[in-house]
């Protein structure tokens, strides 16, 4: 299923989300099962479509899936890597707040930088380096959204 099509929307990363709330609305009216005898299916693939645009993770990752790709293919640099394996293992520690936080600063300005790079992307499908960009975003989103659970104490290490 391409979430975007179903949802009339054009594909790329950065949406807008009272444009992707409008679309679903329009969209569940358009399916309703009484206006429509193939609603009900056509409102469940809308309602799937919606909840995987409306988070930027699974919107990058659908973007590459799309394409026959995903984050695999592109593997984090390995000081990528060794830079979130650091902040895991600060948090595993007990490391002073000040450090972790200067730590996550640091991931999430790459998390930045990615990401204005991905919402310049004009075209789809996209270009190997920006396939590879995508990637490294959904990478580094993942592990941040994991160590932020366990500093919360939602997860554990």
């Amino acid at each position: 299923m391409n979430a975007f099509e179903c949802l009339g929307l054009a594909i790329q990363f950065r949406i807008d989300r009272k444009a992707l709330r409008s679309a679903f609305i329009q969209t569940q009216r358009e399916n309703h099962p009484d206006h429509n005898p193939l609603g009900s299916e056509l409102s469940e693939r809308s309602n799937r479509a919606f909840e995987l645009l409306k988070d930027e993770l699974s919107r990058a990752r659908h973007l590459l899936e799309l394409q026959g790709l995903d984050e695999r293919n592109f593997p984090l640099s390995p000081a990528e890597l060794m830079a979130w394996m650091e902040l895991g293992e600060e948090l595993e520690m007990g490391t002073a707040e000040t450090e972790i936080k200067r730590l996550f600063a640091e991931r999430e300005g790459q998390l930045t930088t990615w990401k204005e790079e991905i919402n310049g992307f004009s075209s789809f499908p996209f270009q190997k380096e920006e396939n590879a960009i995508l990637a490294q975003w959904i990478q580094g989103e993942s592990y941040r959204r994991r160590l932020r659970k366990i500093q919360s104490g939602e997860q554990e290490i």
